[in-house]
């Protein structure tokens, strides 16, 4: 693999080693859990034991903790012991996340009644509060108690990002249960966002929009952030996501028309050659870009054309996730690109050294590598990149490093993003960020989702993979 041009000292690195090696000893004179090893152990079936049960745990960290028996819903923000943060908002991503979380959940075990009971409370509350019975749609956030008390949309704003979950969330209740009312809002959802997000002239989507579904620009007034009117991709990778889960319910003409752009649109635009997305577009598909920009500007700028080497693992997973629902062959052209989305992650943004994905690159004018901007190891990253690891493995056999990197991965979760006091995953991995372990749990952007769906699809992919082949 290539090494990334990692900008710090050596003895960083070095001091860090010496504190392991002396946590381990330590735990081994103390009798205590010992810390695990660095070097990836075992076979993926051994492996296979522990991941079952850490995504029943992070699921009983959870519910029915966050539900809230007084509102509907879920509550979302939660201290690092896990005590109630009365937020008094409740978002429609928070919401729908959960919905499809414990939904999901209710049907991989059955027999625990605590997980469909909360998905009722979640799918009631995006129903009858997060669902603007006007002019259709879902809020951004609306009052715990269903009113409107956030200043940040007193309007009603909307995102088609938040719809699309809200589809993804319907689409999981309406599995579970049977529901046709629930598939049906899931249809209503992805009509509006058809008359409303999708541009008529250039095509792709616009993500944010008025109360009433009318895209917002730089113009409007109130003046929206930075990044309204222009065409990005996480709010694209995510309603390919939602648009693939109603699809599998529901084989529509329009929907299938629909899911097959945004497939091609993410597969063919948003990711470069090279194997990461650019990020943002104008409404023309302009690239927006501030390489050939002074240094203070382009540094200034760098959140809208680096490298998120989380969201390109996890796009490659749901352009595979796509492609099967829409029974698409899988081309040469596909699987390569595919793969050099997670290769371009392996050898420029993973830490060989303790394991973990960094969270973001930059390409500098005239460097061929990217250079390291933010070292963190945020929750999700390390999710779906034990996830892509997992896939790549059971899709590529015959190359040992994913096998090799998805098992120090699983180390590096358990060691860094595990709580074994409080449970649940910290914010950061702990090897980056010691002060993590202190934050918030939960919070608007922090559920279970991420981490639950990587278990989950990683305990369910080692149950088809032959053990021979998983042998070191």
């Amino acid at each position: 693999m290539n090494k990334v041009r990692i900008l710090e000292p050596g003895f960083i690195q070095y001091q860090e080693r010496v504190i392991i090696v002396f946590l381990i000893c330590t735990a081994l004179l103390c009798q205590c859990r010992p810390v695990p090893s660095q070097s990836p152990a075992g076979t993926l079936s051994a492996v296979h034991e522990e991941i079952p049960q850490a995504c029943l745990s992070v699921l009983n960290t959870w519910y029915p903790l966050v539900v809230d028996t007084l509102y509907g819903g879920y509550r979302p923000v939660w201290t690092h012991d896990w005590k109630n943060r009365n937020d008094h908002r409740k978002g429609i991503v928070t919401q729908a996340r959960h919905t499809w979380s414990t939904s999901v959940a209710a049907m991989a075990y059955p027999q625990n009644a605590v997980f469909s009971k909360a998905a009722d409370s979640g799918y009631l509350f995006l129903k009858n509060v997060m669902w603007d019975s006007v002019f259709g749609g879902f809020y951004e956030y609306r009052g715990d108690d269903g009113m409107h008390h956030d200043s940040r949309s007193i309007d009603g704003t909307k995102r088609m990002y938040g719809n699309a979950f809200g589809i993804y969330a319907l689409c999981a209740y309406a599995e579970l249960t049977g529901s046709r009312e629930a598939l049906e809002l899931a249809k209503q959802t992805f009509f509006w966002l058809e008359a409303h997000a999708r541009d008529p002239e250039y095509g792709g989507y616009f993500n944010e929009l008025m109360r009433d579904g009318t895209p917002m620009h730089l113009s409007d007034t109130p003046p929206p952030n930075l990044r309204t009117g222009l065409k990005d991709y996480n709010s694209g990778i995510h309603i390919l996501e939602a648009y693939t889960s109603l699809y599998r319910q529901w084989p529509d003409t329009l929907l299938r028309s629909r899911l097959t752009d945004v497939y091609h649109l993410i597969l063919d635009r948003f990711v470069t050659n090279s194997g990461f997305l650019h990020l943002y577009y104008h409404n023309d598909w302009t690239p927006v870009s501030y390489r050939d920009s002074s240094d203070t500007v382009r540094r200034r700028n760098i959140y809208y054309d680096h490298v998120s080497f989380g969201h390109d693992v996890e796009t490659a997973y749901l352009l595979i996730e796509a492609a099967h629902a829409l029974n698409l062959p899988e081309t040469d052209a596909f699987r390569k690109k595919t793969r050099l989305m997670v290769d371009h992650a392996l050898n420029y943004g993973w830490d060989d050294t303790h394991g973990g994905m960094y969270e973001a690159a930059y390409y500098f004018k005239g460097e061929p590598i990217p250079e390291i901007v933010d070292f963190s190891k945020t929750w999700w990253v390390q999710a779906e990149t034990l996830n892509a690891l997992c896939l790549m493995s059971e899709r590529y056999p015959e190359d040992s490093r994913y096998r090799i990197c998805f098992l120090k991965q699983w180390q590096y979760i358990k060691q860094y993003m595990t709580d074994n006091q409080y449970c649940g995953w910290f914010e950061n991995g702990l090897d980056r960020d010691s002060g993590a372990s202190r934050r918030l749990k939960a919070h608007h952007w922090k559920t279970c989702y991420h981490n639950f769906r990587a278990l989950l699809n990683c305990s369910r992919m080692l149950e088809d993979q032959d053990e021979g082949s998983a042998e070191e």
